[in-house]
């Protein structure tokens, strides 16, 4: 089979925790991945309203996902300084926000931003 248009590779161990996540965790997570794995980098600036146009969810929702992949240990969000941001009080009006995989989840042959 040829795959044509591109592909993004999916870590198995991202693929394991699918029955734990809810539909909102699984589709930021897919976007967060697209963005940092997919463009071959450790981590991506994603702001808020991409977020909620690629996944088709409200922002309450969104901002709900990412809380929950934030304290279950699957992503890390930081702000413009490299300071990570777990709570959504913190990532509240800060503009533009970098996403990671937790470092359990990374590729290794991505390259840094």
């Amino acid at each position: 089979m040829r795959v044509t248009g591109g592909f993004t590779a999916l870590p198995n161990t991202l693929i394991t925790l699918l029955p734990g996540l809810s539909g909102a965790q699984w589709k930021v997570l897919c976007v967060v991945v697209r963005q940092t794995i997919g463009r071959q980098r450790r981590q991506a600036p994603i702001a808020h309203r991409y977020l909620v146009g690629a996944t088709g969810l409200a922002s309450s929702t969104v901002s709900e996902a990412i809380s929950l992949l934030v304290s279950e240990g699957i992503l890390v969000v930081l702000d413009g300084n490299g300071r990570e941001l777990g709570s959504a009080l913190q990532r509240q009006r800060r503009g533009l926000l970098t996403f990671r995989l937790h470092p359990d989840f990374e590729v290794a042959d991505t390259v840094e931003t």
